[in-house]
């Protein structure tokens, strides 16, 4: 008998919920009664699985038509929908509440620099969220305060480069 190992990735709560990621598809469990289902079969590579305040929905970012767009299910099953038309990289955040998802895209950006987006989770145009530069965000209770990340990822993307910076750099010393 093989032992056949799967991974699970981008986990994510919601009282006695979690969804996470295997297999390239999108599952939900509930841990009071250890029940786990598939929700996406076929999908292509899921990334970002966020739940709703409320828990009934799961928005997450998949490639499944080629470029990385945001899509939403419900928990309860059914058929995702897709909710951004960008064509570029749409990773989703988080929500900003129960009908609103945050997205970290490159839309409408010359030099691949993420900023941050809403989007209705029943789709349409995205409105940037006018705090520059930023991969992730978090909102305090009131909606009035919040922490932005503006490097993605955990590392600067910018180590090691050595375009103008080094040249200005190096005009200095003279």
């Amino acid at each position: 008998m093989s032992t056949y190992k799967h991974y699970l990735q981008f986990p994510t709560s919601n009282h006695n919920q979690l969804a996470f990621v295997s297999e390239d598809d999108l599952w939900l469990s509930d841990i009071s009664s250890l029940n786990c289902r598939r929700l996406t079969v076929d999908f292509g590579s899921i990334k970002s699985p966020k739940f709703s305040p409320c828990g009934q929905y799961i928005a997450f970012s998949s490639d499944r038509e080629g470029s990385i767009e945001a899509y939403v299910i419900a928990t309860s099953g059914g058929s995702a929908q897709k909710i951004t038309f960008t064509g570029n990289a749409c990773i989703v955040v988080g929500w900003k509440d129960k009908d609103t998802i945050i997205i970290s895209s490159t839309h409408d950006q010359a030099f691949r620099q993420g900023k941050l987006y809403t989007v209705s989770k029943s789709g349409g145009s995205l409105d940037e969220i006018k705090v520059g530069p930023a991969n992730a965000i978090s909102y305090g209770k009131d909606l009035d305060s919040a922490v932005i990340q503006r490097h993605g990822y955990g590392y600067p993307n910018w180590k090691r480069y050595q375009g103008a910076s080094r040249y200005l750099h190096d005009t200095q010393k003279k």
